[in-house]
């Protein structure tokens, strides 16, 4: 897709998920966020709730619950010093990274990862991107992580958290936090997994899922 310049906030991915949905003209959405993908998630589940039947985050993180990014990512989001870093970025370095995501990491899965992310970082309108993005959340993180919690205390929809015991991006107390502040969520683990569940047990992911998706639509058209 285009990476137009400027600022990439959460409520810049919230909008493009609403506009994503009016143009298939979808009702409501069942959305799985990983990582980011994650705060993006509960960003459209604040800003549009009518608009969401279940949310499920898998190794996600949310604004709000003590989650401090890691110190590569605060050097990444330094002004010149993260345009620094991307410009002698090479494929060693992030197979080596990924490499860290992984509980067991297997060559193949880190070589696909590589493969079609290393391309992406690398060009100058992706990794302008890429870095405006890290700043924009980075700073979300920090000014409205108050309101997240707060907001996401009376969050209405289900909310499935899945997570690796062994995740060293997402430390397993930031979902157990998340959890035990939601009205309604469930946290399911994985031992001996990751950054990447959907990768390292995508089977039994996979399943928790859709088994998560049907059960929900099922009672909403119940109306319990």
């Amino acid at each position: 897709s285009s990476k137009p310049p400027g600022p990439y906030p959460l409520a810049f991915f919230a909008r493009a998920i609403e506009g994503f949905r009016r143009g298939l003209g979808l009702d409501r959405l069942a959305l799985v966020g990983h990582s980011m993908g994650g705060a993006v998630a509960a960003a459209y589940a604040l800003a549009y709730p009518s608009r969401v039947e279940c949310l499920a985050l898998v190794g996600g993180v949310v604004p709000g619950f003590d989650y401090r990014v890691s110190w590569v990512y605060r050097l990444l989001a330094a002004p010149g010093l993260g345009e620094l870093i991307g410009g002698v970025m090479w494929p060693g370095l992030l197979r080596a990274a990924l490499s860290r995501c992984f509980a067991e990491p297997r060559r193949e899965e880190v070589d696909f990862l590589v493969r079609t992310g290393y391309p992406i970082r690398v060009s100058p309108e992706g990794r302008a991107a890429f870095l405006s993005t890290l700043r924009s959340v980075r700073a979300d993180f920090i000014t409205e992580g108050d309101r997240y919690r707060r907001a996401l205390a009376s969050l209405s929809p289900p909310v499935l958290l899945i997570h690796g015991r062994q995740d060293r991006v997402v430390p397993p107390v930031h979902p157990q936090t998340v959890a035990g502040h939601l009205p309604r969520a469930q946290l399911r683990w994985l031992q001996r997994c990751g950054h990447f569940p959907q990768i390292e047990w995508r089977d039994a992911v996979n399943e928790w899922l859709a088994d998560f998706v049907a059960s929900t639509w099922t009672r909403s058209r119940r109306g319990s």
